[in-house]
């Protein structure tokens, strides 16, 4: 058991000291262009402030546009950019549009789909 552990810490040793890896140079994301459905409350909130913190421009969709301007309001702040669009993604209409507005935006895609809007189908879900 000792040799394997002792193999183990040989094959994860780190070639270049800790102290070069920056911490925030992992967590740039000025760049990225994300989207994040069910942006506007919860989960999807925290992914989003998250991103946004990072300085990515992200476009936050929910059902109610009333809690993506105020979670919009609250956090849209700083270089990085958020775009709230009202979209159902339990409607292939909704989508479709969803689609269609972003790629007018967004000549060049998305980097970042967060598929986070929770659907329930029946009661039994």
């Amino acid at each position: 058991m000792s040799r394997f552990i002792a193999r183990l810490s040989l094959s994860l040793h780190v070639p270049f000291p800790r102290s070069t890896i920056l911490q925030n140079a992992i967590y740039q994301y000025q760049n990225l262009i994300a989207v994040v459905t069910g942006g506007g409350t919860s989960i999807g909130l925290m992914i989003t402030q998250a991103l946004i913190a990072n300085g990515a421009k992200v476009y936050t969709t929910s059902r109610r546009g009333d809690v993506l301007k105020q979670s919009d309001k609250q956090h849209d702040s700083g270089p990085s950019q958020t775009i709230p669009v009202t979209s159902d993604v339990s409607d292939k209409e909704d989508v479709l549009g969803l689609v269609e507005e972003i790629s007018k935006k967004e000549p060049d895609g998305i980097q970042l789909l967060v598929n986070n809007a929770g659907i329930a189908r029946d009661q039994n879900t």
